[in-house]
């Protein structure tokens, strides 16, 4: 099982999605891994886009004790083969590894009882050209957007409230509960918040990611920097080739603009308003115009038809398109 493998089937445990016989065909790939396989196959950068939480040293050799008392075999090599899986495992302080050594040895721990019990997650799918609104065990209602993938739990858990967009644009408005932060994670970003309303977006084919705040006030963090506190009528957009953050002043209408069915461009460029069309109208496009993939447009379409939408930027540009069923041709 080659690395790109391992990391589906263990991003697959994480959500619950495995079968008994499939974890433990799991674990027994796992026990043939020395701690130079783990280094090569695992680089810390794609562990963190996995689950992206840094693991503190207090959390790390808590997990690692309760691994020591899961089996005398642990009490060598095995704890430090496993330290790099406990660090990058870690959710909300539950380890996810625990856990998985638990089972493998038919022992509960209190941690590996925890996230056992609330592992269990499922897929929101929207296809292109769709959005779909639902509403969370905790009263939070999101609408997810075209072309994105949403992970949420059956219920949440008493410690916190966790959800992961694994792809795509998503509006949240979360109902508020103190004593359980909400946390949003996408590959690029953790946005921490109480109650508020807010709009993440986080394409892979997109060279940005972003989020726009309507109310409230949320914590919005990439790897392991340091959290950038937003308020209202403010966006952020990181650059995920640069991983620097571009704070930018907007009407607090805008943040959640497409779940109205309005489509609000401030200086885009062309490339990123045809990827907003793409899974607006599933459709995909083809640009001959290389010179134009960066010409900035401002622009607002209130429930216009694709071919309208088109017709404007033709107008404003003096792009020329031509519509093949599912397929635009951009010259």
């Amino acid at each position: 099982m080659d690395a790109p493998e391992f990391r589906k089937r263990i991003q697959a445990y994480y959500t619950g999605q495995l079968t008994e016989e499939e974890m433990a065909s799991l674990l027994r790939k796992m026990d043939g891994l020395s701690a130079g396989d783990l280094e090569r196959m695992f680089p810390e950068v794609e562990w963190r886009s996995i689950q992206p939480y840094q693991v503190t040293p207090e959390e790390l050799e808590a997990g690692l004790e309760k691994i020591k008392h899961l089996s005398v075999r642990s009490a060598g090599g095995r704890v430090r083969k496993m330290r790099r899986w406990v660090q990058a495992a870690c959710i909300s302080g539950a380890l996810v590894m625990a856990g998985v050594l638990a089972a493998r040895y038919g022992k509960r721990s209190s941690m590996g009882t925890i996230m056992l019990a609330s592992a269990h997650y499922k897929d929101i799918k929207v296809e292109d050209g769709r959005r779909s609104t639902i509403t969370l065990s905790d009263g939070t209602v999101v609408t997810v957007n075209g072309g994105s993938v949403l992970s949420v739990p059956d219920s949440f858990a008493a410690g916190g409230r966790e959800v992961y967009l694994r792809e795509g644009e998503a509006w949240f408005d979360v109902a508020r509960d103190v004593r359980r932060p909400f946390i949003v994670h996408t590959s690029h970003m953790n946005i921490q918040v109480l109650g508020t309303s807010f709009s993440v977006r986080d394409y892979g084919e997109e060279r940005s990611a972003g989020i726009s705040l309507s109310t409230g006030e949320v914590a919005v963090r990439h790897g392991e920097g340091e959290p950038i506190h937003l308020t209202p009528g403010y966006s952020l957009v990181l650059n995920k080739q640069t991983a620097v953050f571009v704070r930018k002043a907007i009407d607090t209408a805008e943040a959640g603009a497409w779940v109205r069915g309005e489509l609000v461009f401030q200086g885009a460029s062309l490339h990123h308003i045809l990827n907003v069309l793409k899974h607006r109208y599933a459709v995909s496009f083809v640009l001959q115009r290389s010179d134009k993939e960066e010409e900035k447009f401002s622009a607002t379409f209130r429930n216009n038809s694709l071919e309208t939408i088109l017709q404007q930027l033709q107008l404003m540009s003096g792009i020329r398109y031509t519509i093949e069923g599912k397929r635009v041709l951009i010259r």
